[in-house]
């Protein structure tokens, strides 16, 4: 009798603690920001080390990052959210602005109570990180930028040189004769058009510009109704005319990783950001053979090997 008890007090605790995990591992919620009103969208799972995931845009949504990223809530506790504006966190365009969303950050991580933030940011998302890095470099640890914008404006000669390579490359890529080759192989080149074939002619050109093997195209993700073009107007507005991340980036008391395709439309071959970390300790440009924009899709156990590295050395 006695040990029948003791097996019912030993499940009863187990349930409660797979109940626990459960609770834990995946909660839905909204963040009031300091405008009254405007409230963002927030996902969180996973248990371990706190990662904030910045996604990009300016004016999409968090969804696409999850299948690169929710393999790591085995060891960390990722928080998903959506920047104002975005698909789950509508707020008017009059509101919208880069400096807003780092005070949304800033919002986010008291309400976590977290001390220092560990930034997983992709394309625009690493603009704000950087731009957050800048104002509270007291409050970044981890900083780990996928294919992010820039972090400074090209202003000498050899920057506006490579710049201008780039340029022409990144063109060269996105009218490759690959893309609507892609599309007569799937029979999508013809006048008349149901609304999947419509959708999966879209999505092959969308996969173009983010991915570098279109055989690949149907795990795109995003786009149309998941970006608001308004939003991401709104914030791009509201960029300066030139910044210079450089140094705070080079001052930061971690390491920071950059993953790049080689054929990334942010820079090709990522010339330009070598030139602009070139002798820089504490920055680590990993650029991943034959991908584009979206890494993860083209080659996506080279792209977790150097995530999780990277993630090993904050």
């Amino acid at each position: 009798m006695k040990l029948f008890l003791l097996f019912l007090i030993i499940f009863f605790l187990a349930f409660q603690c797979c109940d626990q995990k459960h609770d834990i591992s995946e909660e839905e919620w909204y963040l009031e920001t300091n405008d009254k009103g405007i409230r963002l969208y927030v996902k969180e799972f996973g248990i371990g080390d706190t990662l904030l995931i910045v996604h990009g845009g300016f004016g999409a949504e968090h969804s696409y990052l999850l299948d690169p990223l929710e393999n790591l809530s085995k060891k960390y506790h990722l928080v998903f959210y959506d920047q104002r504006g975005s698909l789950r966190s509508p707020c008017p365009d009059s509101l919208i602005t880069i400096y807003k969303h780092i005070e949304d950050i800033e919002k986010l991580r008291e309400e976590l109570k977290l001390r220092k933030l560990n930034f997983v940011a992709h394309s625009a998302g690493g603009f704000i990180a950087m731009l957050y890095l800048e104002k509270y470099p007291q409050n970044v640890k981890g900083l780990i930028l996928i294919s992010p914008v820039f972090p400074k404006t090209p202003t000498t000669e050899k920057e506006k040189e490579i710049f201008a390579y780039t340029q022409q490359k990144i063109k060269e890529f996105l009218e490759r004769p690959e893309i609507n080759k892609k599309i007569e192989e799937e029979g999508l080149n013809k006048e008349k058009l149901t609304s999947k074939e419509k959708t999966y002619r879209w999505r092959i050109k969308f996969a173009g510009s983010n991915i570098y093997n279109l055989n690949r195209w149907r795990r795109i993700k995003g786009g149309q109704v998941f970006y608001n073009q308004k939003a991401g107007t709104a914030a791009g507005r509201s960029m300066p005319n030139k910044w210079n991340f450089v140094d705070d980036i080079e001052g930061h008391k971690f390491p920071v990783t950059i993953i790049l395709g080689d054929h990334d439309i942010v820079d090709y071959n990522g010339k330009l950001f070598h030139l602009f970390f070139n002798g820089i300790k504490n920055v680590e440009i990993k650029l991943i053979k034959d991908a584009g924009h979206n890494s993860w899709i083209d080659q996506p156990e080279e792209f977790q090997k150097i995530l999780i590295d990277a993630l090993e050395k904050k």
